[in-house]
């Protein structure tokens, strides 16, 4: 292109800011959720893109290790999660943490992806582990499957943080007019001049 790497500065105040540029430009385009959300669509959503991001960008991921991302486009999943949250019942210390662990798990599980999507061979050596001394070791490095790594951390993600989201209220089933009457009437103070048992038979004659 003829053009010096230094231009760039012409445009950018700083190698941070451009940085920012290239993380917001990526998570942008890589079709995180955003809107009303349920939590749980969320967080399967989010690992998803995060994936995708991952394998389709696995030169420009490493950018996302270096520091938090800035500007709307990027923040706007974020703001997406912390209101899923906090629609569930979350406080804002719980929903940021809810993000924050989210956030932090897929970022490492798919930054090994995004290895892998380079051609960086990620396994460990087993030549010095033996079968016979490490016998699961070896059978799993046989069968290792990155997607359902994926796919398991973020159904754990999902049944951890259901348990922190507090319980739905349960609705109080609607209740018919003689029945509230009737209710009502068994909370009725006995006259001084009735007796329990005169009581009951006068009360019910007035419901009907």
């Amino acid at each position: 292109m003829n053009v010096h790497v230094t231009s760039l500065y012409n445009h950018v105040p700083t190698k941070d800011a451009l940085l920012d540029g290239i993380a917001e430009e990526l998570l942008a385009g890589a079709g995180f959720p955003v809107g009303d959300l349920r939590w749980e669509q969320w967080v399967r959503q989010f690992a998803d893109a995060f994936a995708r991001l991952a394998r389709n960008h696995p030169g420009a991921f490493a950018v996302l290790l270096r520091r938090p991302v800035q500007g709307a486009r990027a923040a706007a999943t974020f703001e997406a999660g912390l209101a899923a949250f906090s629609r569930a019942g979350m406080d804002p210390p719980e929903a940021v943490g809810a993000v924050r662990s989210v956030a932090l798990a897929l970022l490492g599980c798919c930054a090994e992806l995004a290895q892998l999507a380079a051609g960086h061979d990620q396994a460990t050596d087993m030549t010095p582990l033996s079968r016979e001394e490490f016998p699961e070791l070896n059978r799993a490095a046989e069968v290792e499957d990155h997607v359902v790594v994926l796919t398991t951390l973020t159904e754990i993600l999902v049944a951890g943080l259901a348990s922190g989201c507090p319980p739905a209220t349960p609705q109080t089933p609607t209740r018919s007019g003689p029945e509230i009457a009737l209710r009502r009437n068994r909370r009725a103070p006995v006259s001084d001049h009735q007796d329990l048992a005169d009581a009951a038979p006068a009360k019910l004659a007035e419901i009907e």
